[in-house]
């Protein structure tokens, strides 16, 4: 699986280049062709500079 196959809006948990541990984060999509966006972090990583672990699924309690 990689970033392409997310829509805008969807999580993941993705490792960043370098990082050994995954982070949750949001799949974005301003017209630059994708981003992803980390929860209480400002960086953002192109699809190019992380590995997609698993796709997450939110469901409602």
């Amino acid at each position: 699986m990689t970033s392409q196959d997310f829509e805008p809006g969807q999580l993941a948990l993705v490792i960043r280049y370098g990082e050994e541990d995954g982070e949750l984060a949001l799949f974005m999509d301003y017209g630059d062709g994708g981003h992803w966006q980390f929860f209480g972090d400002e960086i953002v990583d192109y699809p190019e500079d992380v590995t997609v672990v698993q796709r997450v699924e939110v469901v409602p309690t």
